[in-house]
């Protein structure tokens, strides 16, 4: 263009892009340290809770008791029921900033917010990046024009999309991962990709911690909250990922969607 040459791009060095997303997360872990709590104030103790009662949680045998309590176990990627997922090594947002190399190819379960954001930056990287939705569009809670600006922008950097399209099963090749679909036509296809990014949304963490013993209310998707984020016990209270989709606060949209 312009008769100047065209740049020579190299190759990324993903050594140094994953060193700088680790020491990201590590900077950031200074903050959420046991020392840093301890030196606010907090006592901080580590164990498996179990609520007794309404007021008294067992953790690792040991009995705690209090007049309010507050529920932050945060969420864990929801892995769907998939065929062969089980015996197939996938990712999810929990492992993928540790990969220590750049796939050269990479299928993306869902199509959330964080699915298209990985879809970009793996794809601006080098990888070869196909994203399988069920539905017909990409970030479906957003707005339909600003979700189809994107996919256009995605596709002209080399993203592929198949949307509505259901997996079918997947299985571990060795080096490859091979994910099953079918179209909504009815037409089956295989697409094979050096890795499997599960992100079909977040489960929060709640079914371990004996919530039926102290009555509190709640479903797959969080808490039973109120306005005031109070569960069905009033003294006790969510925050977080676990806060689901049931309260007005979270309807007018506080809480992040993955997927």
């Amino acid at each position: 263009m312009f008769g100047l040459p065209q740049p020579e791009i190299q190759p990324v060095d993903f050594r140094d892009v994953s060193g700088r997303i680790r020491s990201v997360i590590d900077t950031i872990q200074k903050h959420d340290s046991v020392e840093r709590f301890c030196s606010l104030g907090t006592k901080v103790m580590f164990g498996h809770a179990v609520f007794n009662d309404e007021h008294t949680v067992s953790l690792d045998g040991k009995k705690i008791t209090a007049k309010t309590w507050v529920i932050a176990t945060g969420s864990s990627p929801s892995v769907p029921k998939i065929e062969g997922i089980e015996r197939t090594l996938y990712l999810t947002n929990r492992d993928i900033f540790y990969l220590d190399h750049l796939p050269k190819s990479m299928a993306i379960l869902g199509a959330g917010p964080i699915s298209i954001e990985m879809a970009q930056a793996f794809c601006r990287l080098g990888t070869k990046v196909s994203v399988i939705q069920r539905s017909s569009r990409i970030l479906a809670r957003e707005d339909s024009d600003m979700a189809d600006a994107v996919m256009q922008n995605l596709r002209a950097e080399g993203v592929d999309f198949h949307l509505n399209t259901s997996v079918l099963s997947v299985q571990d090749l060795g080096d490859e991962r091979e994910v099953m679909i079918r179209t909504k036509d009815g037409k089956t296809a295989s697409i094979r990709a050096e890795a499997i990014l599960v992100a079909l949304g977040r489960a929060p963490n709640l079914r371990t911690l004996g919530l039926d013993q102290a009555g509190v209310e709640y479903d797959g998707k969080g808490l039973r909250l109120d306005a005031r984020l109070r569960t069905t016990q009033k003294h006790i209270f969510g925050a977080g990922d676990v806060t689901g989709h049931t309260n007005s606060l979270t309807r007018q949209g506080t809480r992040e969607e993955w997927c």
